[in-house]
């Protein structure tokens, strides 16, 4: 029985391993496949004068121009590697991106131009909530203005005060809350928080996790719970970052996320374009007058080989919960 366990965290770990291993892949891909794209309005002689800074605009403006499909269409595709666009008097109004979560400003904005260019990142879209506008030259007082101007006398509600733009400070008091739940939920779950933080990703405390997530998974309603939480920490975290207030949370933040792998790993991977051709192909043999055929390479078990009490001995020894996850995920 020990011997049995032993295999199964040793499984355990190892597919922690591969997780991360895939996780990170995935994030290096998607840095290297990242586009980048100059867009910025035409001017009389621009070209000479690029030159006698040692620069030159004709591939930008041959992009801007020629490009098919053209760039405008590419940034607004969310599955597009165009992420990165450097605007100059460009794409500041009137371009509509809902996917598009951070601007930097560079450049003094006034009125109407300020508010139309902020407006670029605050459109939710999937699991963005929010934008981020990282302000290089001090326009939040040009915000107020334009505010007085556009908001408090549009007539749609907006008080004098009112922003649509808010300090960090406010997402960092917001997520320390959440932690807070998070954290009760822990507690209630019979979770010895302590011992997350302590504990690593190597085998000798693998067995920590292990427990945790048997104690999640225990009832429906526990694991969706636990969902909402880590869903809910991830994305303002999220929010958060880069801002050097993030590293308060680092290590909720990681609990929350390790747990979130340890769950994944308990549900196998599925081909569902595999799985629907294999049904169809089934189904186009067996509806018919003959009796049911099942496919010559399906695997037959003989059900009476089976030691089921040996599989009982090894079910009644290990996380109960998690074994009756991962086997509900498989079916």
């Amino acid at each position: 029985m020990a011997a049995a366990f032993r295999r199964a965290t040793e499984k355990n770990f190892k597919g922690a391993i591969g997780l991360e291993k895939e996780r990170l892949e995935a994030k290096i891909t998607y840095m290297t496949e990242t586009d980048m794209a100059v867009v910025l309005s035409s001017g009389q002689n621009e070209e000479e004068k690029f030159q006698k800074k040692g620069l030159t605009i004709i591939p930008h403006r041959d992009r801007l121009i020629k490009e098919n499909p053209p760039l405008d269409d590419k940034f607004k595709d969310p599955d597009h590697p165009l992420r990165i666009i450097f605007v100059c008097a460009m794409w500041m109004t009137g371009f509509d991106v809902p996917s598009c979560s951070t601007i930097y400003l560079d450049k003094p904005l006034k009125n109407h131009t300020l508010m139309q260019t902020i407006a670029r990142a605050n459109r939710v879209f999937k699991d963005k909530v929010n934008g981020l506008i990282v302000d290089y030259v001090g326009i939040f007082s040009n915000l107020e203005d334009a505010l007085k101007i556009y908001g408090a006398g549009s007539g749609g509600g907006v008080s004098n005060g009112d922003s649509p733009i808010q300090a960090k400070a406010k997402l960092v008091e917001i997520l320390r809350e959440k932690i807070k739940e998070f954290n009760a939920y822990l507690t209630r779950q019979g979770i010895d928080i302590k011992a997350l933080e302590n504990a690593g990703t190597d085998f000798k405390t693998i067995a920590v996790w292990d427990d945790a997530l048997n104690k999640i998974v225990a009832t429906a309603n526990s694991k969706e719970e636990f969902l909402a939480h880590s869903r809910l920490l991830n994305r303002i975290f999220g929010a958060i970052l880069p801002d050097a207030t993030a590293q308060e949370f680092i290590k909720p933040l990681a609990i929350a996320q390790q747990l979130q792998k340890k769950l994944k790993s308990l549900n196998p991977t599925v081909n569902i374009d595999e799985a629907k051709a294999e049904i169809e192909a089934i189904l186009d043999e067996a509806i018919t007058t003959k009796d049911y055929v099942l496919p010559e390479t399906t695997e037959l078990i003989d059900i009476s080989k089976l030691d089921f009490g040996a599989i009982r001995d090894e079910f009644n020894d290990g996380y109960q919960n998690s074994l009756l996850e991962k086997l509900q995920q498989a079916i």
